[in-house]
């Protein structure tokens, strides 16, 4: 049997626009929305569907972007036509979360550009079901999806900031690459290699068994592709290549190791600048996230009671 690295997986998301890493709309609940009906059965309805900050989302509009959200994904309606109550409770989850966020740009000076949006965009317009929404709904998510990453962005960590925490083993990702041999003459042959100051990558690629060795023996996650791995993950998935990485730095190699499943190998956490992009990525949406969830804690939000009521410690319109 060949011997390989048993790297961890992650199971990947849907792609469909609407799922902006904002919390995406389950289609389970048992109550569903329907404009007209529910709407004319209640006489001290509001004129408006919710108001953060004293910013409101007009019951019109809201209607207007939950047809477009429908006609995005079919599967959102019922079969007498109606929208899944869960499903208006997302969106107006999105229209609060957007506005909270755009506020909090622009008490650091940084409106969305034009440029902004393109970007978003272009990141929307291939995905299921964005071409058939309607105009409005369109702009909504592009403008959500825009202020997103620019959120990110603002209040993500500096690249310095990224490789101090990265070089001192402070994050929660590691980015490896690794060399299998079947025996211990040829991993030690390949740890001399090493030690005399030969290119990991390239003695990779020339003596280890594991398939990795056609990408100079790079670690990534087999279902996204990325090229860093949680610890958490790790632990989970190949717990025999936590032990060999302790007190190994940015850079450095593990000592040769043997494999309960067979084979010998050598680790090398990766340089920083090698993956210096998916590092800050990863912290900078820790600390985005940290900068979000207080934002949202701070702020004044209130829901039209048929929808059901705005949670503040999870961000969200929930039953009532």
């Amino acid at each position: 049997m060949t011997k390989s690295f048993e790297s961890p997986t992650v199971t990947s998301r849907n792609t469909k626009f609407m799922d902006t890493k904002f919390r995406a709309a389950a289609l389970t609940a048992v109550l569903v929305f329907s404009g007209g009906s529910l709407l004319s059965s209640c006489s001290s309805v509001r004129s408006d569907a919710a108001v953060v900050n004293g910013e409101s989302l007009s019951r019109d509009t809201f209607e207007t972007l939950l047809d477009g959200y429908a006609d995005a994904i079919p599967t959102s309606r019922r079969g007498n036509g109606a929208v899944d109550i869960s499903i208006a409770r997302g969106l107006i989850t999105d229209w609060v979360t957007t506005r909270i966020l755009v506020a909090e740009l622009a008490g650091e000076g940084r409106e969305i550009t034009s440029d902004d949006l393109d970007e978003a965009r272009a990141i929307l317009e291939p995905q299921d079901g964005f071409a058939v929404a309607g105009p409005d709904t369109q702009d909504f998510y592009v403008l959500a999806t825009a202020v997103r990453r620019v959120f990110d962005d603002t209040f993500g960590v500096s690249d310095a900031d990224a490789r101090d925490a990265y070089d001192n083993g402070q994050t929660e990702i590691v980015c490896l690459r690794g060399i299998l041999t079947d025996d211990a003459e040829a991993i030690d042959a390949a740890a001399l290699r090493l030690s005399s100051g030969e290119d990991f990558a390239l003695v990779a690629a020339e003596v280890s068994t594991d398939s990795t060795k056609a990408n100079g023996g790079i670690l990534s996650d087999q279902q996204t592709g990325a090229e860093c791995l949680s610890l958490s993950s790790l632990v989970d998935g190949a717990p025999e290549l936590v032990q060999p990485l302790f007190g190994v730095r940015s850079g450095g190699n593990t000592a040769p190791f043997e494999l309960s499943t067979g084979g010998w190998a050598i680790l090398q956490v990766r340089p920083y600048d090698e993956v210096a992009a998916e590092v800050r990525a990863s912290l900078g949406s820790q600390t985005a996230d940290e900068a979000r969830i207080a934002a949202v804690t701070a702020s004044d939000v209130s829901v039209s009671g048929e929808y059901g009521r705005w949670d503040p410690t999870t961000g969200t319109v929930t039953a009532r």
